[in-house]
C-alpha cells in the first residue's frame, strides 16, 4: 500500500467498498484508505510536496463521494421501478375489478330486457284473465296471449343464452323491431336507406326497442306504440313514442328490488357505443324514447 503504484489500485477498491458494505461503512472504508493513499505518496515524495498528500487526498474524496451518489440515485431508481410496478399490479386489478362489473351490468341489462319484462307481461295478461274470469272468451284469450309471452320469453333466453357468445339478429335490425312493436300491437317504420351495422348497434338498438315498448305496455297503460328506425348519413336512431299516460323523466325512482333499471339500461348501452338516449315525456302526454348511435358500417 505504500508504494505510488498502489494509488491506482485504489480506484477500482473504492467501487468495490461502495458495493460490498452499507453506505457507512463504505464511507469509513475509503476515507481510510484514501488517507493511507494520501500519507504514503506524500511521504515517498519526500515530505516535501503538499500536492502529493491532498492531491490524491480530494480526488479519494470525489470519487468516494461520486459513487455514494451514483449508489443513491440507483436506489431510487429502483423504488421507483418498485412503485410502478406495484402501480402496474394496482391498475390490473381495478380493470379486472372494473371488467367484472361492467360484466354484471351487462347480464343484468340482458336479463332485465328478456326475463323480467317476458314474465312481467306474461303476468300482466293473466291478471287479465283474472279479471275478466266470467267472460270465459275472453279469459281464454288472456290466457294464450300469456301463454305465447312465455313461449316467447323462452325463446328469447335461450338466444340471450347464445348470444353470450355471439350478439348477432338471426334475421334484419328492422324485421326484429317489427317484431317487437307487432307483438305489443303498435307498428315499425322505417327511413332511409338500411345499411349492415356492427352486431353490438343492432343489439342496443333492438334492447332500446325492447325496453321502451314493453314500458309503454307495462306502465303507460299506452293504446299505441309507433317505433321508427332512422338511417342518417353518420349516425342511426331509433324513436318509440307512445299515447300512454307519460311521467316527469326528472322524478324517476333509482333502481331497486321492484325494477326501474330499464332506463338506466338503455342509457348505459346507448352510451357504451358513443351514442345518447333522450326521453321526452310529461304526465298525460306520452311518452318519446330515442336512442341516437353513430353510423359504422358493419365490414
Amino acid at each position: 500500500m505504500v508504494a505510488p503504484s498502489f494509488a491506482w489500485c485504489a480506484i477500482p477498491l473504492f467501487v468495490l467498498l461502495h458495493n460490498a458494505f452499507s453506505r457507512a461503512a463504505a464511507l469509513v472504508a475509503a476515507a481510510v484508505l484514501t488517507i493511507t493513499v494520501s500519507v504514503s505518496v506524500y511521504l515517498l515524495a519526500g515530505a516535501s510536496d503538499l500536492v502529493m498528500m491532498f492531491g490524491p487526498l480530494v480526488a479519494g474524496l470525489l470519487l468516494s463521494f461520486a459513487m455514494d451518489a451514483l449508489n443513491r440515485a440507483l436506489d431510487a431508481r429502483q423504488r421507483l421501478v418498485d412503485e410502478l410496478v406495484t402501480a402496474q399490479d394496482r391498475l390490473a386489478r381495478t380493470e379486472r375489478e372494473a371488467g367484472t362489473l361492467a360484466e354484471r351490468h351487462r347480464l343484468a341489462a340482458e336479463i332485465h330486457d328478456t326475463v323480467v319484462q317476458g314474465a312481467a307481461s306474461a303476468l300482466l295478461l293473466l291478471e287479465a284473465a283474472e279479471q275478466t274470469w266470467s267472460d270465459r272468451d275472453a279469459a281464454r284469450v288472456s290466457i294464450a296471449s300469456a301463454e305465447q309471452t312465455l313461449r316467447n320469453n323462452l325463446a328469447e333466453t335461450r338466444r340471450l343464452v347464445h348470444r353470450l357468445a355471439s350478439d348477432s339478429l338471426t334475421g334484419t335490425l328492422f324485421e326484429a323491431v317489427e317484431t317487437v312493436a307487432g307483438d305489443a300491437g303498435g307498428r315499425a317504420t322505417f327511413i332511409g336507406e338500411p345499411v349492415p351495422l356492427p352486431p353490438e348497434t343492432e343489439h342496443a338498438l333492438l334492447r332500446v326497442v325492447q325496453g321502451a315498448v314493453a314500458n309503454a305496455q307495462r306502465h303507460a297503460d299506452a293504446d299505441r306504440i309507433i317505433v321508427t328506425l332512422t338511417y342518417y348519413e353518420h349516425s342511426i336512431s331509433v324513436d318509440i313514442a307512445d299515447d300512454g299516460r307519460g311521467f316527469d323523466p326528472k322524478a324517476v325512482p333509482a333502481p331497486g328490488p321492484e325494477g326501474g333499471y330499464g332506463l338506466r339500461a338503455m342509457r348505459l348501452r346507448v352510451e357504451k357505443l358513443g351514442g345518447r338516449l333522450v326521453v321526452e315525456s310529461e304526465p298525460g302526454a306520452g311518452t318519446v324514447v330515442a336512442g341516437h348511435l353513430p353510423r359504422v358500417v358493419a365490414s
